[in-house]
């Protein structure tokens, strides 16, 4: 007579590599080696067949595609933040004068990521130092970074202002005339005054 055989497929097992990365752009996979070694093993994140890029943590289910030997396991993989540091510049005017565009320099940014948004200083425009802030300075993609800034001062230094004393004369005898200057370098700001005679 004819017998049928059924040779089913060995077990074999899995193991899930890989699974702590952190952001930088690009699809993250999770590795597996087997036993037997060299079987090939197809990944699913979440359900899906495509490897993730946000960070986060997704669902890694490994099996085993091969003929002779089959197996399955699963793991979390997880994807952890960039670090993001914004760093203000240093800046100073002279006071009186408009204020200079406040800069910034950064560090592990990813592209595409963009970083948009300007800089604010603190409050006021006497000689001193100001605060400069983060202000609306922000990345494109907030979920996938740890953001760190570090800011700086914008200093008013003093303005210059020369004043000349008007060369004058009298007659012998005569009361003196009255003493006046001239402002030969420099003006004064807003609404300040010279005083005094």
């Amino acid at each position: 007579g004819t017998v049928s055989v059924t040779v089913n497929k060995a077990a074999a097992t899995v193991t899930l590599d890989s699974l702590s990365q952190i952001y930088d752009g690009t699809a993250k996979s999770a590795t597996a080696t087997t036993d037997p070694a060299g079987l090939l093993v197809t990944f699913t994140y979440d359900g899906s067949a495509t490897a993730p890029t946000n960070a986060g943590t997704y669902a890694v289910v490994g099996t085993i595609f091969d003929a002779n030997y089959q197996g399955i396991t699963g793991a979390n993989l997880t994807i952890d933040k960039a670090t993001l540091a914004i760093t203000a510049e240093p800046k100073n005017k002279t006071y009186g004068t408009t204020d200079p565009l406040l800069t910034y320099t950064y560090t592990g940014l990813v592209s595409p990521d963009t970083l948009s948004g300007s800089l604010t200083r603190a409050a006021g425009e006497n000689v001193g130092d100001y605060a400069i802030g983060q202000g609306t300075v922000a990345v494109s993609a907030p979920a996938n970074y740890t953001v760190t800034y570090t800011g700086a001062n914008l200093t008013i230094d003093k303005a210059t202002l020369t004043i000349t004393a008007d060369a004058k004369t009298k007659v012998q005898g005569d009361p003196d005339p009255v003493l006046t200057y001239t402002i030969t370098s420099g003006s004064l700001v807003g609404s300040d005054t010279l005083t005094g005679a």
